[in-house]
Order: structure tokens, then C-alpha cells, then sequence
């Protein structure tokens, strides 16, 4: 991200100039190894979405239990494409169609018709957000004479490349405080799609994924401690 090391991202606009192909490529590279570990493309892929949804969601007990029937590889693998989303969405504020993406070219490589959807290019959908929107400041000040939100819809979400586009051209005009003013919401058919959206719009939920990074640093610290006394004694 190029921008301003005094910059504030939440009261300031962003504008990331990210390689986000390079990122998608590197993500399907990663899931062509879990296609080897499971034995197709559906499989390997709807692995790390729901892995993914259960660290993000933090049920513990139903990400345990994936992973102990999983190959150790496989399960790299997965915290590695995680870890990838999480930097270009969480830190480098890189808004973008990575899982759509990805899924695209998933489904031009696989012969499962399960795989089978294409989906709106992001820069379209960013076009259509531009228009859909208008003046974002003027929407916030209504928003906030009338003490309620903005909602903004999409009833065929897909991977959530829409809803996306509307946040990311949100962030660009008024910072990630804009964000506060708007809730999202979307609906599909396919599970599949609705596991993508969820991933990418809980990783672009920032009020969300900084308490949960601050829960799982506090954890981790209390656990160290532990351990420590624990060597003590």
C-alpha cells in the first residue's frame, strides 16, 4: 500500500495499489497441492473455506476437529492462504474479488460442474459501486441526521465481489470510518459462495478483525505466561 506513514486509515482516504493477480495466483498454486492431497478440486478448495469461516468465527472445537481428520500438508497449506488474505485485506487494506478470483480459475482447471459460476469482473463492479453510491459524504451526513445506517443489498452476492466494491470505494473517499455508516448484506443459493462472501467481508470488517487479532494476542500471552510459571515451579 502506498501511503503516507503519518496517514490515519481510519479518518483518511486509502488507495492501494497492490499486484492483487500476484496474489490470486499464488492462492491457487497453494490449493493445486491440496488438490493432490484430496483428490479434487471441490474438495480442496471448500477445505479452506470452511477451515477459514471456523478460525474467523473462532468455533474451536469444529476446527480442531477438521483438522485432526486433515494431512498435516494440507493443513499448512490452509493457515498459509489465510495468512495471505489477512495481509492484503487486514493490513495492507487491498480490497479485492481474491476468493471469486480464485474460484475462477479453480473452475477453468476442474471438470466438476459444482465449480461451474463466472463471476462479475471487480473493476466492473467497482464502476457500478461509483454509480450506485454517488456522493458518500452526503450519504453518511443524511445517514446520520436520520441516526441509522446505510444498507447497501445484493441479492445475488456471489463470492461478495459487489459488496466489496462498494466498501473499497468507501475507504478511498472517506477512510475506514466510513465503513461505520453502511452495513451490508447479501444472499445466495450456493454455499460456496456464501462461505467466500463471508470470509471476505469479515476480513474487511475492520472494527471486527482488530478485536479479534487483540483477543488472540491477549490469549497468546496469557498462555505464555502460563508456561512460564509453569517452568518456574
Amino acid at each position: 500500500m502506498n501511503n503516507s506513514e503519518n496517514q490515519n486509515p481510519w479518518s483518511d482516504p486509502i488507495v492501494c495499489n497492490g499486484d492483487t493477480s500476484n496474489t490470486v495466483n499464488q492462492i491457487v498454486k497453494l490449493i493445486e497441492h491440496n488438490y493432490y492431497l484430496f483428490g479434487g478440486w471441490t474438495n480442496a478448495f471448500e477445505q479452506v473455506l470452511d477451515l477459514t469461516l471456523y478460525a474467523l468465527n473462532r468455533q474451536e472445537d469444529k476446527y480442531m476437529e477438521t483438522i485432526r481428520a486433515m494431512d498435516k500438508r494440507a493443513v499448512t497449506i490452509t493457515s498459509q492462504i489465510v495468512g495471505m488474505l489477512m495481509k492484503v485485506l487486514c493490513y495492507d487494506y487491498c480490497i479485492w474479488d481474491y476468493l471469486g478470483e480464485v474460484y475462477m480459475q479453480i473452475a477453468s482447471m476442474s471438470k466438476s460442474k459444482v465449480l461451474g459460476q463466472f463471476f462479475t469482473p471487480f473493476h466492473i463492479c467497482e464502476m457500478m459501486a461509483k454509480v450506485q453510491l454517488g456522493n458518500i459524504k452526503s450519504l453518511i451526513s443524511k445517514s446520520q441526521r436520520e441516526n441509522r445506517r446505510v444498507s447497501i443489498m445484493e441479492p445475488c452476492v456471489g463470492s461478495g465481489a459487489m459488496l466489496l466494491a462498494c466498501k473499497k470505494i468507501i475507504i478511498e473517499e472517506v477512510g475506514l470510518s466510513g465503513l461505520d455508516h453502511f452495513e451490508f448484506f447479501g444472499q445466495d443459493i450456493d454455499p460456496v459462495c456464501v462461505k467466500m462472501c463471508r470470509i471476505q467481508m469479515i476480513l474487511t470488517d475492520y472494527r471486527y478483525m482488530t478485536n479479534l487479532l487483540l483477543i488472540h494476542a491477549v490469549e497468546l500471552q496469557n498462555k505464555i505466561a502460563t508456561a512460564n510459571e509453569s517452568s518456574v515451579s
